[in-house]
């Protein structure tokens, strides 16, 4: 016997799922086993009995047992040990044995199975036509790569940033649109304008009524002198009449002297308000009826003014809380990164970006398809380097170009693919018919290269 490709040397499935029987010895010298059929007859069981016999019960379905049978039995031997898994249908109790070739068992049976394959699930023609966060989020869970605290928290960055500068352009619109005055700082007091003008209004009111009482005095002078003309004539009147009218004469002497004491009260009074006139100063109002009167637009002014500075000031806190935010960001950034270096990549060139899976620095989905199923192949070889198994359960989404692609990558990698095709061309190296192997008597079935 040539020597063994380094995968399953021989696999016997009894009563699994859809599968009734299916023992087969794969070609030490080939690369590949393509399990072939028609839908509902048998194909995905076989793969799922693979996995589960590898992972355990975390890889096995619902209700193993095929449905009828009191249980189900896998056996799978490699080139160093024989690891068989039997179930029992009314319990689900599973007994797994892991025996050396010399029949010798070993312990913590499932711990040397996950040690051997710890990605057999991993499909790459699934990886490969996976959506982007999906690959990403699959490529993360299997290089043991967490950053969903990272992503989380950025997320939360990112609208807070986003707020952050929404706010920023709307301040500093805000900003941009209003008036800035060169004009003093404080508004004009109107209530201490409007003061200090009633009081320079009741001084010149006073003002008015000394110069009233003025007018006064000068008009009672103006009768007096008017009075003393008439009474001197009735004294010349009276001395021409002396005479006949000594009585009135005498009489109208006591008149005249009352006339002459009251002019001279009137002629003292004339020189007091004269006096008080010649020292009156009447107080501008210029220049308060001025500041009143541009003292509105001014305090407007001044108010924009106060708005402009607080609006500038909000403008200036919202622009240090959005950098504050971008700072986060690229520290949560910086940090994705230095994870993303210290990551085990399988296959050197993979990564991260926040789109998904990059290869080379550049989108995997921008990849050609030949290229993604390289490099996804690449991959399945590369998490499984003990056992090199991989499982495709989706071969009939591959064409021959495709098939011989991935043929090609397992020889080179001296790896065995298990392959899940619809249909009964020549590339299948056993049909399922019913559970069984299709048109084959013997229960052992070596595969072709």
């Amino acid at each position: 016997m040539s020597e063994s490709n380094g995968g399953i040397v021989r696999l016997e499935i009894k009563n699994y799922m859809g599968v009734e029987l299916f023992v087969i010895v794969p070609d030490p010298n080939g690369n590949y086993v393509v399990i072939g059929g028609m839908n509902g007859q048998g194909k995905s069981s076989v793969m799922k009995a693979i996995q589960a016999i590898i992972e355990g019960m975390k890889g096995a379905p619902p209700q193993p047992v095929r449905e009828g049978c009191d249980y189900s039995e896998i056996l799978l031997e490699t080139d160093e040990i024989i690891v068989t898994q039997k179930i029992t249908a009314k319990t689900k109790r599973v007994q797994l044995v892991v025996s050396a070739k010399d029949g010798k068992r070993l312990r913590s049976p499932q711990a040397i199975l996950d040690n051997l394959m710890a990605h057999l699930s991993f499909d790459p023609v699934a990886f490969g036509r996976m959506p982007s966060k999906d690959q990403a989020d699959q490529l993360r869970d299997l290089v043991g790569l967490d950053l969903s605290d990272l992503d989380n928290e950025r997320a939360v960055l990112y609208e807070d940033r986003t707020i952050a500068g929404r706010e920023v352009k709307r301040v500093k619109g805000s900003l941009e649109s209003m008036p800035k005055h060169k004009i003093e700082r404080d508004e004009i007091d109107i209530a201490a304008v409007s003061e200090e003008m009633q009081k320079r209004q009741m001084q010149n009111a006073g003002n008015d009524k000394v110069r009233e009482r003025l007018k006064a005095s000068r008009d009672g002078e103006a009768q007096a002198a008017e009075y003393l003309k008439v009474k001197q004539g009735d004294v010349d009147q009276a001395v021409r009449e002396l005479k006949y009218a000594q009585e009135k004469l005498e009489k109208t002497k006591g008149y005249s002297v009352h006339a002459a004491t009251e002019l001279g009260k009137k002629k003292e009074a004339v020189e007091a308000y004269e006096t008080q006139a010649g020292r009156l100063v009447d107080l501008d109002l210029s220049d308060l009826q001025a500041k009143m009167a541009s003292a509105e637009e001014h305090n407007v002014k001044v108010r924009e003014n106060e708005l402009f500075q607080k609006t500038r000031s909000e403008l200036h806190a919202a622009e240090r809380k959005h950098e504050g935010f971008q700072t986060k960001i690229h520290k949560v950034d910086e940090e994705r990164e230095r994870r993303l270096a210290a990551a085990e990549f399988p296959v050197e060139g993979l990564g991260f970006d926040e789109n998904g899976v990059t290869m080379q620095g550049l989108p995997f989905e921008q990849a050609s398809d030949a290229e993604k199923l390289r490099v996804s192949v690449a991959m399945g070889l590369a998490l499984n380097p003990k056992l090199k198994v991989i499982l495709v359960r989706d071969g009939s989404l591959l064409d021959d170009k495709s098939l011989s692609l991935v043929y090609e990558m397992a020889k080179a990698a001296k790896a065995h693919v298990w392959i899940e095709r619809v249909g009964e061309g020549k590339e299948c190296t056993v049909i399922m018919e019913e559970g069984r192997i299709k048109n084959i008597e013997a229960e052992v079935v070596e595969s072709q290269e």
